[in-house]
């Protein structure tokens, strides 16, 4: 008798509303996902995704409420696996500028999230070399108008830099992904993005560790 495969368990942290069809998404892409506000869901799960659906003030907002700097922090300092999609991937630069406002990030990596001019619709992207999320997947939904246009992080010879994805949105070049370590993010929401998103989805949960048997 064949046993049934173990989906790895995927938990979306509920910081704003909204997360449902994400959700969803990432239950046909074969994680067994589920949304929660509790610390230690969110840091006993195979895979953690921060959503988007907020504006970075509310996400960072709603992030700080459900102390989710400390599970990103501890998630990452364990080398467990993260997705961070929209939003989401934007609230974990240093800050965003829109004017003379300015809204603090959670500053994993550095630089600025900006607005930009924006027209809705599908773009597409130019994977990095050797990314493992975009294989057979190359164009989706951005959302605007808040972008990241440049990664200043230096290059270190004992750390590997991470793999970086652009799209050209509108005419202006801006970072679609990042793929760090246990650290992946995406500028776009792939539960808007069709049957590319969930590729994308599923790539990033292949990467999974299997969930631990009781």
């Amino acid at each position: 008798m064949t046993d049934t495969p173990v989906r790895p368990t995927v938990a979306v942290l509920e910081h704003s509303a909204g997360v449902e069809p994400l959700v969803a998404a990432l239950s046909a892409a074969g994680a067994d996902a589920f949304s929660t506000t509790d610390p230690n869901q969110a840091a006993a799960a195979s895979g953690l995704v921060l959503p988007g659906g907020a504006d970075f003030d509310h996400a960072v907002a709603g992030l700080k409420r459900f102390k989710g700097e400390r599970i990103v922090g501890q998630r990452l300092a364990g080398g467990r696996p993260l997705l961070a999609v929209g939003t989401g991937m934007h609230v974990l630069f240093d800050r965003a500028v829109r004017g003379r406002r300015e809204t603090a990030g959670l500053g994993e990596w550095p630089g600025d999230v900006v607005e930009i001019d924006f027209a809705p619709g599908d773009y597409a992207v130019e994977p990095a070399a050797g990314s493992r999320l975009f294989a057979d997947a190359d164009t989706f939904a951005f959302d605007g108008p808040l972008a990241v246009q440049a990664f200043p992080l230096a290059e270190d010879d004992f750390i590997a830099y991470p793999k970086l994805t652009w799209a050209d949105v509108n005419g202006q070049r801006v970072l679609a992904a990042v793929e760090n370590g246990p650290l992946s993010a995406v500028a776009f929401n792939p539960a808007d993005s069709g049957e590319a998103g969930l590729k994308v989805l599923r790539n990033w949960i292949t990467q999974l560790p299997e969930p631990t048997h009781a």
